[in-house]
């Protein structure tokens, strides 16, 4: 008695999780990098705010970065509410006067240029999931089309084992048959001593060639 078990399929997550997955991952890197960016923009190399030029050059690496990955808007402009959501409380004014981001070069330069960075990256992102989305397309490992049986348009099938693989088909009827005619052509020359032109024996002569009559000596007196 054979008795199958059933095994239970495995569930992939939808698309529209795993993009809300990564939305609010890059909603929280933005607010994770508002805080860095706004604690750590002042460092300088003068007269160069050094620091600040490298806040926006990864502000709007990762603004690029998520709208191309993920072939939408939606995620640049995720990772741009978190960052702009903590820059905007730290622009605002404090009871005892003190602000985070100050009001210097450093400042302006994190504050204004973080803007125009972010925007910039969120309108070179394409408008639309053409082609599919790179976080949702499964990527898998091919070999080349000769290397692939199923590229080259055939498919092996498997030879049980212990057993023997099938004979080869005659070929054509035509071709059967010319090879019959060969076979029996070497045997016949192989009878008459025959093995090649170099070693041909005297008086003979193929048996489809013509040999050229023979001109009759002189007769005898």
């Amino acid at each position: 008695m054979l008795v199958m078990e059933q095994v239970p399929a495995v569930r992939e997550p939808s698309e529209t999780v795993v993009a809300v997955a990564a939305n609010a991952v890059l909603f929280l890197l933005g607010l994770l990098l508002g805080v860095l960016g706004g604690f750590q923009h002042s460092w300088y190399v003068r007269p160069v705010p050094v620091s600040a030029v490298g806040c926006l050059a990864l502000l709007f690496a990762i603004t690029y970065g998520a709208g191309r990955m993920t072939r939408g808007k939606m995620a640049a402009l995720a990772f741009t509410a978190g960052w702009a959501l903590v820059t905007v409380i730290w622009i605002s004014g404090r009871p005892e006067g003190d602000l985070v981001i100050a009001n210097d070069l450093s400042g302006y330069l994190y504050f204004y240029g973080g803007l125009t960075a972010v925007a910039v990256g969120v309108l070179l992102s394409p408008s639309a999931a053409v082609g599919g989305s790179w976080l949702l397309t499964p990527h898998g490992y091919r070999s080349g089309p000769e290397s692939s049986p199923v590229a080259s348009g055939s498919q092996a099938s498997p030879v049980p084992f212990g057993s023997q693989p099938p004979p080869a088909s005659p070929g054509p009827p035509a071709q059967v048959q010319s090879d019959q005619e060969s076979g029996q052509n070497s045997q016949d020359r192989l009878r008459s001593g025959w093995s090649g032109p170099d070693q041909a024996p005297s008086g003979w002569a193929p048996p489809d060639s013509q040999a050229p009559p023979v001109p009759p000596g002189p007769a005898a007196h």
